[in-house]
Order: structure tokens, then C-alpha cells, then sequence
């Protein structure tokens, strides 16, 4: 193991990328088809949706905080397409995902240029398993950490962002944004959420950040409270790997 730290610009921006959302971006492409299936879903599952009163809205508002409050673990497969202003190209990725309490998660990417995400509550480990080099940071000092815990409406979410909501007879969808008096260190200035009626799970987050990146995750296969092992989200870091600290 070969350990290093480093402070250029350019691993700073490439670290940012991973760490972002789901939380990186990787050149893996699944063609155009993907993309449209994405927004195709969405499409689907957001028919003959109606506005919710105040009421039903305040009262849907409270059942999910209770209901993401309680959870304890999630875990399930995602797609991802990314859109990044700054350089005006959309990127995609997939792969499987695991979440518990205490900040500890677990993520993987699929197919081409294979990542590794893990958190165990006090390290964030990145590995790219292709390039054999891991890049190792606190969770202390990992500030844009918080964009994980977003993908999900967990929190008081209504204290930051003003909430429409809307339901049809299988799907809620909330949407959030965030509202002008907040300063505080928010990643994402709005959220759409699709929920499923019957558990509340997510099937479709849209997410929009404040530098121009438009994000939509496709969850599948998801379960909730599931016993996930803590061993789950341990690194062992391989050898001869480069570990890269910030």
C-alpha cells in the first residue's frame, strides 16, 4: 500500500466528482436508450397526477418524515444520469447501493472504469479499482458529504425548502425547493421525489445542484430495514493500491 497526500487541483476536482451524489461521475455509457428510458419512467409513473391540498400535503409531509425517521437500512440498484453545464455533457452509471444509520454506506458502480464508495461513519473510502488508486478522507472533512443523505427525503426537509405536492392513485410526488432565506450548505436548490403509495419507497429522485448538474436516479430491487452487518462497510485497502489522503 502505497499511502500519499496530495492538494492539486485536479484530484481535488476529480475527488469532488466521486464524492458528489451517488456520488461520482465514471464514463460509464449505457446509449441513449437508458437516458430516455429514465425520463420515460418518470413520465409514466407522474400521469394524471393532481395537486394536493394544504392539508393532505402537510399531513403526507409528516408521514414521510415519521417513515424515513424510523428507517434504519436501505439498500437496492440504481441508474444514474448525470448532466454537468459546465462542460455540457451527460454521463451515466449504474450499480447497487447500501445505507444504514450513523453515515454508514456502501456503494458500487458496474460495467466500465468498476468504483467503490465506502463509509463506515468516520472514513470515506473511494477506490478505483480499474486505475488501482483509493483515495482516503474523513467524514469529518468531507463537508459535501451531506449530498448523500439528500437522495432521500430524510430530515426536516420542509425547514429548507418550500414543498408542492401531488399524488395519482399509485405514486406521491413531492417537490422541494430550496427556499431564498436558507444559507446554509445545501447541495441541491430543488428535489423531486417519487414515492411508492403503498411503502414510501423511492423510485425516481430528480435533483438539480447549485452549479449547474442535473441528476436522475432510477432505483430498483430497493428493501428497507433490512439487517445489514457493519462488516459490510469496512475497506480493506488492497495491495499495492495508491492511497491518496485529503
Amino acid at each position: 500500500m502505497i499511502i500519499k497526500k496530495r492538494k492539486g487541483l485536479n484530484n481535488m476536482k476529480r475527488f469532488y466528482l466521486l464524492v458528489l451524489i451517488i456520488i461520482m461521475v465514471c464514463i460509464t455509457a449505457f446509449g441513449e436508450e437508458i437516458k430516455l428510458k429514465i425520463d420515460g419512467i418518470y413520465k409514466t409513473k407522474t400521469m394524471n397526477m393532481e395537486t394536493m391540498n394544504e392539508s393532505d400535503k402537510d399531513t403526507l409531509v409528516k408521514k414521510v418524515k415519521n417513515f424515513y425517521k424510523e428507517m434504519k437500512t436501505f439498500r437496492g440498484q440504481f441508474k444514474e444520469e448525470i448532466y454537468l453545464s459546465f462542460i455540457e455533457q451527460t454521463q451515466f452509471l449504474t450499480g447497487s447501493f447500501m445505507f444504514k444509520k450513523e453515515q454508514y454506506f456502501r456503494l458500487e458502480t458496474e460495467e466500465n472504469d468498476r468504483q467503490l464508495i465506502i463509509s463506515d461513519g468516520e472514513v470515506l473510502w473511494t477506490y478505483l479499482i480499474d486505475d488501482g488508486i483509493c483515495y482516503k478522507r474523513t467524514i469529518k472533512s468531507a463537508e459535501d458529504i451531506n449530498a448523500l443523505f439528500e437522495i432521500l427525503p430524510i430530515g426536516d426537509f420542509d425547514l429548507n425548502f418550500n414543498v408542492n405536492s401531488s399524488e395519482n392513485a399509485e405514486f406521491y410526488l413531492l417537490e422541494l425547493n430550496l427556499k431564498d432565506e436558507i444559507q446554509k450548505n445545501i447541495s441541491f436548490e430543488k428535489i423531486i421525489y417519487v414515492l411508492n403509495k403503498k411503502n414510501l419507497n423511492p423510485e425516481l429522485v430528480y435533483l438539480w445542484t447549485k452549479d449547474g448538474r442535473i441528476l436522475k436516479l432510477l432505483f430498483s430491487n430497493t428493501e428497507m430495514n433490512q439487517e445489514l452487518d457493519d462488516s459490510q462497510f469496512k475497506f480493506e485497502v488492497p495491495e499495492k493500491v495508491e492511497v491518496i489522503e485529503y
